[in-house]
């Protein structure tokens, strides 16, 4: 798909900055003949399509497709490793590759496999009791304005359990803040650094999705495309001897998506 893109493009691409970002979601199917899926915590019986992608250029260079019960903890450094590997070698070697996760990626596992792949990482943290505790030990010094986060601010703390690198620190984010001003010099690190994880890095695709709920900026917020591109519910059937599969009303997105998918030109 990169070698798809026009020579100025993927040249500026592999200069960086890199941004693998893992993200799984779960995918509610119809049929007590479905192979490979299981009933989640919510009843449904799903797959859960696990990807590694390529935030700046919106490429999947590696996937995994699971069950219901399947943790994506548990192969996350499998899906991290080979998408490293794909990266042309200008990217790699720009020293601009860093991996970022929610919080279903929160094991010391990936960690420690971009750890040893030398690339900056974040993971979002689950909200455990430990963690929760943390705040009430901050001064008000410890924390400065976020940058592109209307009333948030956010602190780091020196908190970093075994399993983690030892590098590694706990970046907070508070909202509610109502004295906004530009941060400080010391704590412009971590306002970059939540910023790089607001970021969104799903794509404009059709006039409907311009604005709305569920939209920031003229990008979707990744819920809203598992909603309205991934979990689409349809029907497969057989007419005529071929195989027709009809979406329901409203479903313009995904129909255009496909149909610009099917105009790319075949790899060489």
């Amino acid at each position: 798909m990169f070698a798809l893109l026009p020579a100025g493009r993927a040249a500026a691409l592999a200069d960086g900055p890199v941004t693998v970002g893992l993200d799984s979601t779960d995918m509610e199917v119809y049929g007590r003949k479905k192979r490979g899926v299981a009933y989640d915590h919510q009843g449904q019986r799903v797959g859960r399509p696990h990807v590694a992608s390529w935030a700046e250029t919106e490429i999947v260079p590696t996937a995994d497709l699971g069950s219901g019960t399947d943790d994506p903890r548990a192969t996350a450094p499998a899906l991290l490793r080979p998408a490293l590997a794909s990266l042309p070698q200008q990217a790699r070697a720009s020293g601009r590759v860093a991996m970022r996760a929610d919080g279903r990626y929160f094991a010391g596992a990936l960690a420690r496999a971009a750890h040893d792949e030398h690339i900056a990482f974040a993971i979002g943290a689950r909200r455990i009791a430990p963690l929760w505790r943390l705040p009430s030990g901050l001064g008000g010094g410890d924390w400065h304005d976020a940058i592109g986060m209307e009333h948030a601010q956010v602190a780091v703390a020196d908190h970093c359990p075994d399993w983690r690198p030892a590098a590694t620190r706990l970046l907070i984010r508070r909202g509610g803040w109502t004295r906004p001003r530009s941060p400080p010099a010391r704590g412009r690190g971590a306002a970059c650094m939540a910023a790089w994880l607001h970021q969104l890095t799903a794509v404009t695709a059709g006039e409907d999705i311009l604005a709305g709920h569920g939209v920031r900026g003229g990008k979707a917020m990744i819920a809203t495309l598992r909603w309205r591109l991934i979990a689409v519910p349809g029907r497969l059937i057989r007419h005529a001897g071929q195989l027709i599969l009809p979406l329901p009303p409203g479903s313009h997105l995904l129909a255009e998506v496909l149909a610009r998918m099917r105009a790319l030109p075949a790899p060489a």
